[in-house]
């Protein structure tokens, strides 16, 4: 029987709103489905568009009633003092993203975007102190992704907002949501917590 310590509980609680991993499993998917989606239906009319709004409105729909499950399952565990340091630190990561995607638009060596998503990667890695492990391998990913244009295979905004971003971020939403909710299922659906024996 696998133990639950109190580091991983607290860690759990700490880290609540951020393991909250089905929430973004439908924008991944969505992004996921873009390039076969424009395969299938070429070119661009007004029903295509139409279609595309509502995928992405169900997909924020999908976001939301994510989180009333969680909610739901295992209530509401965030201080509001981070949750105000979420809302803070939301705008300032996307602003880093859209400096990293100004930068790839000004030269082609490496994609800045692919780098700050491996950076990203990796801060979550060492930041659960190897519990979200899920990262490690999709920072590696990115790194990847990052030298590719030295190849002259692709160009670095083909990495930041071209064709290959897209499955690249689906994979990362998809991916580390799915075993972040596993994680956040595995400590707090837990029928008891523990402290593992020394022996």
């Amino acid at each position: 029987m696998a133990y639950i310590t109190h580091d991983d509980l607290l860690f759990a609680v700490r880290a609540y709103p951020s393991l909250q991993g089905l929430r973004l499993v439908p924008l991944g998917v969505l992004l996921l489905a873009k390039a076969p989606w424009n395969m299938i239906w070429p070119g661009h009319s007004y029903l295509k568009q139409t279609v595309g709004l509502l995928m992405m409105l169900a997909a924020l729909a999908g976001f939301f009633l994510a989180g009333a499950y969680y909610h739901r399952r295992f209530g509401r565990v965030e201080p509001q003092c981070r949750r105000l340091w979420g809302c803070l630190a939301a705008p300032f990561v996307l602003g880093l993203y859209f400096a990293c995607y100004v930068l790839d638009d000004h030269q082609g060596r490496l994609s800045f975007s692919s780098l700050f998503m491996a950076c990203f990667s990796l801060a979550c890695y060492i930041g659960s102190k190897g519990r979200r492990w899920h990262y490690l391998p999709l920072a590696v990913m990115f790194v990847g992704l990052a030298v590719l244009p030295l190849t002259g295979m692709v160009s670095t905004m083909d990495l930041a907002g071209g064709p290959w971003s897209h499955p690249a971020l689906g994979v990362f939403f998809v991916v580390g949501g799915v075993l972040d909710h596993r994680l956040l299922c595995r400590v707090l659906a837990a029928p008891a917590v523990a402290e593992a024996p020394n022996d």
